[in-house]
């Protein structure tokens, strides 16, 4: 019987981690395989997952939205990307190829749909049902909780958020494993989707370079602990086939230092404030009461009461944004609201004009950080200099990556940067570079856009999976 070939899909798994630590992941280390794959634009889960899925790029796509946990409802970013996967994914066209699949946990692809063998999903960052078909629910040993987990630790329960995280990141396999075995496949995926959410609350806990590291602490090596739990994980898959593990996009730090890319584009003349003289005094004391008020929770280390307390205000999301400070109808551009408060960003340009994209390029060129005197942006590009597909509209017309450390936020008038003022609750940010690593020789794929490709390369004819 030919030995099928075993995708594990890790969110989050980073490439300068794994390098680092090889000594500690004898499984990844010894594979002869194992080197960086590069992300896309921006290096989301959603956009990234998606085109690992289905092979084309997120302008060609258009699922672009990004996770915000900090959102009452964050799995409806993804509700875009779950209508376009069914039919366009890599284990669908193995299915069309006569091949055998099992899937397992697709990030987004719920609910379920009709395969050549098996697909059990679980709910994206929501309470539901698991969805199976290929098979009767109760045909199944008992599952895990699958899809994204909801829980968001606090200070004190982030000792119990590690140990369930991991816990349930060695059930998720097991179940997986079982699934594996229960039939003879050609092609078994399945995501892991823990070991990215763990980094993004743990990661001031392991590194004492962070602003809010809280000194020695008993959850230093738990990052460290999940890619264990993976290495571990992977050397179980080996005993069965061909084991490929993937990620979507690296992990680290998220950034510390955020630039107001409103206010920078308000100084140049670019967001157009209220015109009424009663409504620009009301919208710069509310800015500047916001700006002060989030600060000095930060500075005390209250946030997380802050929060339970904003979570009631009204218009929340006007207030998130900055929208009642500024005359939609009459800027001539606003920082993306797409893509969060990260390093990976764009400004739409409200009425685009050669000349108003020169604008707005001229106006971020222009921003030096005062306490280096540096420029904060590694690149500034008009969209069609980056990215090229049928829905490259989804994107904002300039876009930008910023250096290290820095990122984007809303709010007018002010200084320009500020610290992040969130970075307690979520102190892990997503990198470009992943991990691809294969337990027998390949010719690697570079990039997550190539890995489709890479799949059905495999394929090449359904009486010859391999």
């Amino acid at each position: 019987m030919t030995r099928p070939l075993i995708i594990l899909g890790v969110d989050g798994l980073d490439w300068e981690f794994v390098d680092d630590h090889r000594d500690a992941l004898p499984t990844l280390s010894r594979w002869p395989s194992l080197r960086p794959l590069r992300s896309i634009f921006p290096p989301d889960s959603i956009p990234a997952w998606t085109t690992i899925f289905t092979g084309v790029g997120p302008a060609e796509h258009g699922c672009l939205d990004a996770i915000d946990y900090l959102d009452d409802a964050p799995g409806k970013a993804t509700d875009d990307a779950a209508q376009r996967l069914p039919g366009n994914t890599f284990w669908d066209e193995a299915s069309r190829r006569g091949l055998k699949v099992c899937v397992v946990n697709p990030f987004m692809a719920y609910p379920a749909w009709d395969v050549n063998g098996l697909m059990v999903s679980g709910p994206v960052f929501v309470d539901g049902t698991l969805s199976v078909t290929g098979a009767a629910p109760d045909e199944l040993p008992e599952a895990p909780e699958l899809g994204g987990i909801v829980t968001f630790p606090t200070r004190d329960t982030i000792g119990p958020f590690v140990e369930e995280t991991l816990a349930e990141t060695r059930a998720q396999a097991e179940f997986g494993l079982e699934l594996l075995q229960r039939d003879s496949v050609d092609l078994f995926f399945m995501n892991i989707l823990t070991i990215d959410r763990l980094q993004h609350f743990v990661w001031r806990f392991i590194d004492p370079t962070d602003p809010t590291y809280p000194g020695p602490n008993d959850h230093e090596d738990s990052a460290l602990r999940g890619y264990q739990a993976i290495d571990e994980i992977a050397a179980r898959f080996e005993e069965h086939g061909h084991v490929v593990i993937l990620s979507d996009h690296g992990h680290g730090m998220r950034c510390r230092r955020m630039l107001y890319v409103d206010e920078v584009l308000r100084r140049a003349g670019l967001v157009a404030v209220p015109e009424s003289p009663t409504a620009r005094l009301k919208s710069y004391v509310l800015e500047r009461a916001k700006k002060s008020v989030l600060r000095t929770v930060y500075e005390i280390g209250r946030e997380e009461e802050a929060y339970k307390l904003a979570r009631r205000l009204p218009n929340r999301k006007s207030l998130k944004y900055s929208s009642f400070s500024s005359s939609e109808s009459r800027s001539t551009a606003r920082v993306s609201r797409t893509f969060g408060r990260n390093q990976h960003s764009g400004v739409e340009v409200l009425h685009d004009t050669p000349e108003n994209r020169a604008a707005v390029r001229r106006a971020l060129e222009a921003v030096r950080d005062p306490q280096t005197g540096e420029g904060v942006f590694e690149w500034i590009h008009d969209r069609e200099d980056v990215v090229d597909g049928a829905r490259i509209d989804r994107y904002p017309e300039i876009l930008f990556r910023m250096k290290d450390g820095y990122g984007v936020d809303f709010g007018l008038y002010g200084g320009l940067f500020g610290p992040d003022v969130n970075h307690r609750r979520i102190s892990g940010g997503h990198k470009r570079d992943g991990v691809f690593a294969s337990s027998a020789p390949v010719d690697a794929p570079a990039s997550i856009e190539e890995f489709y490709d890479f799949v059905v390369s495999r394929f090449a004819r359904a009486d010859s999976p391999r």
